[in-house]
């Protein structure tokens, strides 16, 4: 009864001080959640939990995509209007998937990389060097180094 009138009473979420606190479904070390879920038997509940844990992620991977995109002097356009595996968009793709641990579909739809296998095999591919870099990957992995997506996160959070 009390997280009822809770959920309609805006004032006293102000004075509690919700709009301070985090948002998520879980906090707490991986296997942690890990074992939560593990605990619910209900698959639609499970689904549910699992959609707002990645949805929890997605601004993150947004703002690591437009930080990488100004590093690299692109525009949005350019994930439109750009090859599917030209070189600098693999780079992008490569550490998202490394840093961030977005899922390839996300990554695939964002840069607009055509197929998840084409991600998938774009990544390994320029892993293990057998692409032919432009030296994207190179500045960006110095830049972020330098700290820029925990700053570009302190700054736009």
């Amino acid at each position: 009864m009390f997280s009822l009138w809770l959920a309609q009473e805006d004032a006293a979420k102000k004075r509690m001080g919700f709009e301070t606190m985090c948002r998520g479904w879980a906090k707490g070390s991986d296997g942690f959640r890990k074992a939560v879920l593990d605990d619910l038997k209900d698959e639609t509940v499970r689904r549910v939990a699992e959609a707002e844990a990645a949805e929890m992620r997605e601004p993150r991977w947004e703002r690591a995509t437009e930080a990488m995109l100004s590093e690299l002097g692109r525009k949005e356009e350019d994930l439109a209007n750009s090859p599917k595996g030209i070189a600098w968009k693999v780079a992008i793709a490569r550490l998202l998937r490394e840093r961030y641990l977005a899922p390839n579909r996300w990554i695939a739809e964002r840069l607009n990389m055509g197929q998840v296998s084409t991600v998938q095999s774009l990544v390994s591919r320029h892993r293990t060097g057998r692409v032919q870099p432009d030296g994207s990957w190179r500045k960006l992995k110095n830049h972020e180094t330098l700290g820029w997506c925990f700053s570009s996160y302190l700054t736009s959070s």
